[in-house]
């Protein structure tokens, strides 16, 4: 988090106001009542677009049910079974909704155009603005969204929903969604979405009263809001374009940037393509050329065949663009970074999602920056971070100074996708015959053995693994990269955890005292050693512990090493529940300094296990190393089916027990 927005010194105009009196209310378990509505202005006209989804599923399902009579045109959805959480002012499931417009070009009376990372970027700055961890405190938070973005757009920002800790993001349903469905050759299921419209859809007299509905709003102007540049090292360090130039003299950061990369999986949407080719044609028109490196992944071969048929492969080819295959790629480290010396400082600028150190491209001297497609492609031509593409002139290839026109975009392609092999391979109509075999001497693949089941007693002789201090997300936990090669091979990647967490006694990285030999050494190596001598471990972590992306091998590799217990100020929502899927405890300090309790030789004993049950604490028991004791308690947000995970040893053996009893 931006050092310069500390939790709790919001602006006294900030729409989310006083947020330690809003979230200091009791909140019943597994529920979240923070709930969040963006009421935008665009062009000075109030457009307030506000939703209520109330049970969707079960909405769905009554709508589905009724299908060959439901009204066209309904008003309001059937009366709900009172059993259901209806939201109502600080009862039920915490709703936030996002309601923003969007346009494809020029704002109504705004001088540059409105786009869902922008809007992405100010809505997530406002909700980072939370405690990190009272916005994390929830065990299901679900965010709805309601606006006119495109359906692509719309993705774009529910794949942000999980940076602040939502289990899922929704947009109403709308024409946008229902063509894009049609043009993606889904129209059967378009045309059942339409079916139901009404149920897909906020009721009117939420429409009418938001405030009824919502605990906290928060305003945006779209017509005041300005592309942003996040970074670098953390996508929530967020630089309004007019302030960036700013910044990065101020922080002495690489001025020149040295690659600029749009794609991967968050925008690499046909719209987000034709937005930044309207540039790249820019510059063919004008005389401009890439003074950047510029890389280009598609997100689907769909995507990739539709814009190589209509021209915009080529557009990038003319002024330096390079493609690249279509994968996560670079967003994750797979590429072939050209740099001529590792360690210095440097700059690079991407539309990804994350840009967390050594993420992009292993390198820990990279500062890595994120903005959307159209301004990383902007920075591409110019060639430095300095540049301001709303108002700043380049100097082109017959010393003019030109300007850059604002991007255009089209949200689906004229003349329809196409692709010649989409990649799907149908699975056998009758698996049960099916083998899978893999050689035991692969050093990518392995087929994965059952996690153990918990022993039925309290966990005692624990060793500290490390105490990570400050930001530990996915990354730091299970790098990326070429480490990826072996993510079918569980042993082998699980040489990679925690290498990159910063070890609170030393400050350094991968290195942890073993207290079997006293000697320091890797943090893998030094959990084998324990898990070899039949002692488990545990990992003490800071605040928002797990957050970025939803990397399943964090929780697993944990597992795989003999680490029983992560202990931590606060979690990432989503590793949290990652965790417990894999049968660990995933545990919070009931007082946050107990954190400064552990000691780097402390044995650790985690008890109360036998009663475990939701909204029971469990004691952690610190036995130092000079013979002393401390009693610290720990609280979790398991419910009954989570338990049976740990008891069970992971929600896999739960499922597995289940498939043979049947």
């Amino acid at each position: 988090m931006n050092e310069e927005m500390k939790p709790n010194e919001a602006d006294s105009n900030d729409p989310l106001g006083n947020t330690d009196e809003l979230i200091s209310q009791e909140i019943p378990h597994g529920v979240d009542r923070r709930s969040f509505l963006i009421r935008s202005a665009v062009g000075g006209a109030a457009a307030v677009m506000t939703g209520n989804i109330i049970s969707a599923h079960e909405r769905i399902e009554k709508a589905v049910a009724t299908l060959p009579v439901l009204p066209q045109q309904s008003t309001s959805a059937p009366p709900l079974d009172p059993k259901l959480n209806v939201v109502q002012k600080g009862k039920g499931p915490v709703l936030t909704t996002v309601d923003e417009f969007y346009k494809v070009g020029p704002g109504p009376s705004s001088s540059h155009t409105i786009g869902p990372m922008r809007i992405t970027y100010d809505f997530y700055q406002r909700c980072t603005k939370l405690p990190a961890d009272k916005l994390n405190r929830a065990t299901a938070l679900q965010v709805n969204l309601f606006g006119s973005l495109s359906a692509t757009g719309k993705g774009t920002i529910c794949n942000m929903g999980a940076e602040i800790g939502a289990t899922c993001s929704i947009f109403a349903y709308d024409e946008k969604m229902s063509a894009y469905l049609k043009a993606t050759g889904r129209e059967e299921v378009a045309a059942l979405a339409d079916g139901i419209r009404d149920y897909l859809r906020p009721d009117k007299e939420v429409y009418a009263n938001p405030e009824k509905y919502y605990d906290q709003v928060i305003e945006i102007d779209l017509d005041e809001l300005e592309p942003y540049v996040n970074g670098p090292f953390t996508p929530d360090l967020a630089w309004p374009i007019s302030k960036f130039a700013e910044a990065v003299k101020a922080n002495s950061w690489p001025e020149r940037l040295e690659v600029a990369l749009i794609g991967s999986c968050t925008n690499s949407s046909y719209e987000d393509i034709s937005r930044s080719a309207s540039l790249a044609q820019q510059a063919i028109d004008k005389n401009l050329k890439t003074k950047a490196e510029f890389t280009i992944t598609p997100g689907s071969e769909q995507v990739r065949h539709t814009i190589e048929k209509d021209g915009f492969l080529k557009t990038f080819d003319k002024i330096g663009g390079i493609v690249l295959a279509n994968a996560c790629g670079p967003c994750i480290g797979q590429w072939a970074r050209h740099i001529d010396d590792p360690n210095r400082k440097n700059s690079i600028i991407t539309s990804f999602n994350r840009n967390f150190a050594k993420r992009n491209d292993g390198l820990a001297a990279t500062h890595a920056f994120v903005a959307s497609p159209e301004i990383v492609t902007a920075f591409a031509i110019a060639g430095s971070l300095t540049f301001n593409p709303l108002k700043d002139t380049l100097k082109n290839e017959k010393g003019e100074d030109v300007m850059l026109d604002e991007p255009t975009g089209v949200e689906l392609p004229p003349k329809g996708f196409s692709v010649e092999d989409a990649g799907y391979q149908a699975p056998a109509k009758d698996g049960r015959g099916v083998q899978v075999v893999v050689k035991p001497e692969s050093q990518r693949l392995e087929l994965l053995a059952p996690f153990a089941a918990w022993e039925g007693v309290d966990l005692k002789g624990l060793k500290l693994l490390i105490k990570a201090k400050g930001k530990c997300t996915t990354d730091h936990i299970s790098m990326a990269g070429p480490w990826l090669k072996f993510r079918g091979h569980l042993d082998n990647i699980s040489n990679n955890m925690l290498i990159g967490a910063v070890n609170f006694f030393n400050e350094k990285t991968d290195s942890v005292k073993n207290q079997l030999t006293g000697e320091y050494g890797p943090v893998p190596a030094t959990a084998r050693a324990y898990k070899a001598a039949g002692i488990g471990s545990v990992v003490v972590g800071d605040e928002n512990y797990g957050e970025g992306s939803s990397r399943e091998h964090a929780a697993m590799e944990p597992r795989h090493l003999g680490v029983r217990a992560i202990v931590v100020r606060s979690f990432a929502r989503i590793h949290e529940t990652n965790l417990k899927k894999q049968g660990m405890l995933a545990l919070t300090f009931a007082n946050k300094e107990d954190y400064d309790k552990v000691k780097e030789d402390d044995s650790i004993d985690i008890t109360g296990l036998k009663a475990f049950a939701p909204g029971l604490p469990l004691t952690m028991v610190l036995n130092h190393a000079d013979g002393s004791k401390e009693l610290v308690t720990l609280n979790h947000t398991y419910n009954e089916p989570q338990i049976e995970w740990f008891i069970a040893g992971g929600a896999l053996n739960v499922i597995r027990a289940a498939v043979a009893k049947n």
